[in-house]
């Protein structure tokens, strides 16, 4: 016993997963911001009325319709909106131009539900982000700061099936540590494990103070660099 093995932590995809998440999601919310303020400025002055399918190729997704405005029938105007229910004769309601009629849109304002469906996804993944990525490390900080360190026996090196690639090598990366101390059971993140056995050896565990007696996932920290055997 006393000799030290250094583990690296390895997380896998998740971060890098998350990070790509978190910047696809904002910039899908940018742009439907700016979708969404431009079909708002175009549609300010428009006027309703209701307007009749008469065409609906279900092929090509083409829709066809037929609308009066005062005394004008705009015949077979086509429609940029399509969807595999729509059926020739139903009614559907627009908005037009009061200029120029020709220039139509759906009454439906798809802009504002795809601003409300990016908005989810831009909190999900900037929660996601910042519980990754800030207040875990914040954790793990205050708990090896301020944290009770005990020295625990390490029982089994686990090993979760999961593969992945290095220099094109295939590592099994989602190994973890199980540590017993005074009866109660740590796991540590995972690692990239080494050729040695460690069952046996010992580890660091930083503990929360006031949750020594029953500790939480998120109550303390293995310290995998600590690994002694």
């Amino acid at each position: 016993m006393g000799q030290n093995v250094e583990l690296k932590e390895f997380s896998g995809l998740k971060p890098m997963l998350i990070k790509v998440s978190t910047f696809f999601a904002c910039l899908l919310l940018i742009l439907s911001v700016l979708i969404f303020a431009t079909s708002s400025n175009q549609r300010k002055d428009y006027l309703q009325t209701t307007a009749t399918i008469v065409e609906v190729d279900h092929g090509s997704q083409d829709v066809y319709v037929t609308f009066s405005v005062g005394d004008t029938v705009y015949e077979h105007m086509k429609y940029g909106n399509y969807t595999p229910y729509y059926e020739e004769s139903a009614t559907i309601e627009i908005l037009y131009n009061p200029a120029n009629p020709k220039e139509f849109v759906s009454k439906t304002n798809t802009p504002l539900i795809l601003l409300i469906v990016s908005s989810a996804l831009a909190t999900v993944a900037v929660g996601l982000y910042v519980c990754c990525f800030i207040i875990k490390p914040r954790n793990i900080k205050f708990i090896k700061e301020n944290g009770e360190i005990i020295k625990a026996q390490i029982t089994k090196v686990v090993e979760v099936e999961g593969r992945y690639k290095i220099n094109h090598k295939r590592i099994y990366w989602n190994k973890f540590l199980v540590c017993e101390s005074n009866g109660k059971i740590f796991r540590s993140k995972s690692f990239l494990k080494p050729e040695e056995n460690l069952v046996g050896g010992t580890v660091s565990v930083y503990v929360k103070k006031d949750k020594l007696e029953n500790p939480s996932r998120k109550d303390y920290y293995v310290d995998i660099k600590s690994v002694e055997i």
